[in-house]
């Protein structure tokens, strides 16, 4: 993973938490089906790009009785969650860890549950790491890795939005976002279980509104000179209306290998 710049670092926390309280219900929803899975609750859970810390925070209000390590190579989104974890009275819990997954496994002993949300297709060498994370599991353990089929979609089908979505994908230039993990995992000696997520959330209508700019301003950034000047002009009117007189709704999914030794 590469090292964030600051401006990145604040987008993209913005991005990133208002995703998480958007996408609050599918993480409770995640985290139990995962907690289903598990052969008794871990004691132990790394959360490998931990981000600011949505994932990490809802694995230990799911498993009270877990430490859980957030590792991630930024130490501004690192000062996040221990903020978040005290602010919640988790400071005693969540602890952190400063690392880049392109130098591998990071070295945590004896994880019973490793969770990997949005972070594996960004390793120079995932099939290493996830043999690494296999043999550190214990024979109980429990590998959990999620993806997203695309980027969120907020107006449904109008010819705009799907102009702006052309416009990501040609930017990504053959970079897959979405890789099938099963395959691989299979081969590296795991036994997969994989669960597609289809999430559509509208209320509340502000929260939704929040993200809505939130990702159009981010996304300005990276497709600018891929738009058309028209296409431009109508993402700058949004953002600078704050979206006024449209009522988006989020519809996205998350697709989740649940893999063990």
């Amino acid at each position: 993973m590469t090292e964030h710049h600051h401006h990145d670092d604040s987008s993209m926390a913005e991005l990133l938490e208002l995703d998480g309280a958007v996408l609050a219900g599918y993480l409770d929803t995640v985290t139990a089906w995962v907690a289903g899975l598990a052969a008794d609750p871990p004691k132990r859970i790394v959360d490998l790009g931990a981000g600011t810390g949505i994932g990490t925070l809802a694995l230990a209000a799911r498993f009270p009785g877990a430490e859980v390590v957030a590792v991630d190579n930024s130490p501004r989104m690192l000062e996040r969650i221990r903020a978040a974890a005290a602010r919640d009275g988790l400071g005693g819990r969540i602890a952190t860890l400063e690392a880049d997954l392109a130098g591998g496994w990071p070295g945590v002993e004896r994880p019973g549950l490793v969770w990997a949300a949005l972070s594996m297709h960004h390793v120079p060498d995932p099939e290493a790491l996830l043999g690494q994370i296999r043999d550190a599991l214990p024979g109980d353990g429990l590998l959990v890795v999620s993806e997203m089929p695309g980027q969120p979609r907020f107006l449904g089908d109008d010819p705009w939005e799907q102009r702006l979505h052309e416009a990501i994908a040609e930017r990504q230039m053959g970079f897959d976002p979405h890789p099938d993990w099963t395959a691989t995992m299979e081969r590296l000696g795991y036994r997969v279980t994989r669960r597609d997520f289809p999430i559509e959330v509208s209320e509340p209508a502000d929260l939704v509104r929040r993200y809505f700019l939130a990702f159009l301003r981010r996304m300005r950034g990276a497709v600018a000179e891929r738009l058309t000047a028209g296409d431009l002009r109508i993402l700058d009117e949004i953002v600078a209306s704050d979206a006024a007189g449209r009522a988006p709704a989020v519809r996205t999914s998350r697709t989740v290998w649940a893999a063990r030794r």
